[in-house]
């Protein structure tokens, strides 16, 4: 008994202790989800860019960058540990899933304005236009010319100028989520808790 006692208090002086340290990996996440996901959301921002008239080189660009997301959605979901709350590699796949979805409307939405311009009967749209110029000249003097403004919404469509539009509205979104998502991240990297 005294030989087990001994041999116990042995064992407690000659314990070894281990210490595991964690960090997170994020570069690994930014190098195989971060980045390739932006660049699939710039590919659809770019489609934008094409000629309202090529619709479906636009759409087939727009549907292919939507389906390498929701791949890498898949796959980046199943090689993460399973939670039943939302982590922020989901949030992100949902806003740049959403991002490309909506910029995927847009095209189609600019489609059917081109089409209804071009073909007038049936559509809800017609062209009307008047047949001279009011008399007073009113038009002339209450329009102010901004040249490169002006030149570019006369030289252009309907569909063109939304275009134009949403083009400048999902750059922003697209800076915007990827501003908002940099903080977030930042703060959940230098986070030390």
């Amino acid at each position: 008994m005294l030989l087990l006692l001994l041999l116990l208090l042995l064992l407690l002086l000659l314990s070894v202790q281990v210490m595991f340290m964690f960090h997170n990996q994020f570069s690994y996440y930014i190098a195989n989800t971060f980045l390739p996901t932006l660049i699939q959301v710039l590919i659809g921002l770019a489609t934008l860019k094409f000629d309202v008239a090529d619709f479906q080189d636009r759409i087939m660009v727009s549907l292919t960058s939507l389906l390498v997301l929701a791949t890498f959605f898949t796959q980046t979901s199943q090689s993460i540990p399973k939670t039943s709350y939302l982590k922020l590699i989901d949030v992100w796949f949902v806003a740049v899933i959403f991002l490309d979805f909506a910029m995927i409307m847009s095209i189609v939405y600019v489609e059917i304005l081109r089409l209804r311009i071009k073909h007038p009967v049936g559509g809800f749209f017609t062209k009307v236009a008047p047949m001279s110029e009011p008399p007073s000249g009113c038009f002339a003097s209450c329009r102010k010319a901004d040249s490169r403004r002006d030149a570019f919404f006369l030289s252009t469509s309907r569909p063109e100028e939304v275009n134009f539009w949403m083009f400048k509205l999902f750059a922003w979104a697209v800076v915007a989520t990827v501003a908002t998502f940099v903080c977030v991240c930042m703060y959940g990297v230098l986070d030390e808790h």
